[in-house]
């Protein structure tokens, strides 16, 4: 389904339309009403350029992401590969904690590494729940927004999430600690712009959200812990 709107990633603001079409062969961009730019530079360049914006964590490239283009089916494929990743290395880690290596090894596929799985789809829907749950509070009662962008909302946390990847690199250098920081870094960082294009550009909301869904997967992964034997 097509959005009835799309954004500036400048400024944020709501156009009509992306572009005016004249003929098959001849179109021109249109520009912001709100501050005169060009309204999405992105439907020109190709997918390695808005790629190399998204890590590089430029609002304007998850603006276009969220709002402008159609083409996020491979999101579920990449958070998939995401949590089966994540989560072995996760488990590689806490082995090697158990077993005072020093070194990561790796293992043949054991019980533990599936619990490892549940452990973190239960973190990431916590997670995501409180998100949600802040972002549709902010979104009703300070910015009355009529419809809750639900789904932007769900794709902008899909794309955060897979900042995680960022730590598989320590099952060769080692070093899992500052991978898994940058990773989490990142991540929220990620968050914010979710929330800065789908709810409101206000730091002090973003950054309470963000706080408070962090405390509840952080307490959550500490009950957990306990729970989850390894052999």
């Amino acid at each position: 389904m097509m959005n009835p709107f799309f954004l500036c990633i400048q400024c944020g603001a709501r156009n009509e339309a992306l572009f005016r079409i004249f003929t098959k062969s001849a179109l021109t961009l249109q520009t912001c009403d709100n501050c005169s730019m060009i309204i999405d530079k992105y439907v020109e360049y190709d997918f390695t350029t808005i790629f190399i914006d998204i890590l590089l964590l430029k609002l304007s490239a998850y603006r276009h992401v969220l709002y402008n283009s159609n083409t996020k089916s491979y999101l579920s494929r990449l958070v998939a590969l995401t949590l089966l990743s994540f989560s072995y290395v996760e488990w590689v880690h806490q082995k090697g904690k158990k077993e005072h290596r020093s070194e990561p090894i790796f293992y043949e596929l054991e019980w533990g590494y599936y619990l490892i799985i549940g452990q973190e789809l239960i973190k990431a829907a916590l997670f995501s729940l409180t998100f949600l749950l802040f972002g549709f509070i902010s979104s009703k009662l300070i910015m009355h927004q009529e419809l809750f962008p639900f789904k932007h909302m769900i794709h902008g946390m899909a794309m955060s999430y897979c900042w995680n990847l960022v730590t598989i690199p320590s099952l060769v250098w080692n070093h899992y600690s500052t991978y898994h920081v940058l990773s989490q870094i990142a991540l929220l960082i990620s968050c914010n712009h979710t929330f800065h294009v789908c709810i409101c550009p206000s730091y002090v909301l973003s950054t309470v959200t963000i706080i408070c869904s962090w405390g509840v997967q952080w307490s959550a992964e500490h009950g957990l812990q306990y729970t989850y034997l390894f052999s």
